[in-house]
């Protein structure tokens, strides 16, 4: 349940980076991936799949930061074990 709530706030922080000017947009996609029936029932679940959901989206996240701010190793390395992470939770992450 945990992990499923990291991946709404994810998912959160992916909407600001992507339109830091308009905040509305972060919640509604917030509210939008958080409140999805399907979504709710894979989290309640004990399964796999809201790890894979959470890495990736973290994997997202990274690349947003490094495609604004721009490739460092540290940046990289980062979008690399996010990655890594998502493949060991699900082989079928990618």
């Amino acid at each position: 349940l945990l992990i499923g709530v990291a991946g709404t706030w994810l998912v959160w922080r992916i909407a600001r980076e992507a339109a830091p000017e308009r905040p509305t947009v972060a919640l509604a996609a917030a509210a939008f991936a958080g409140l999805l029936p399907m979504r709710l029932a894979v989290n309640a679940s004990v399964s796999n799949d809201a790890a894979v959901e959470a890495a990736s989206s973290l994997a997202l996240l990274l690349m947003l930061r490094a495609l604004d701010q721009g490739w460092t190793l540290r940046r990289a390395s980062g979008v690399g074990a996010a990655v890594a992470l998502a493949l060991l939770c699900k082989q079928s992450a990618i």
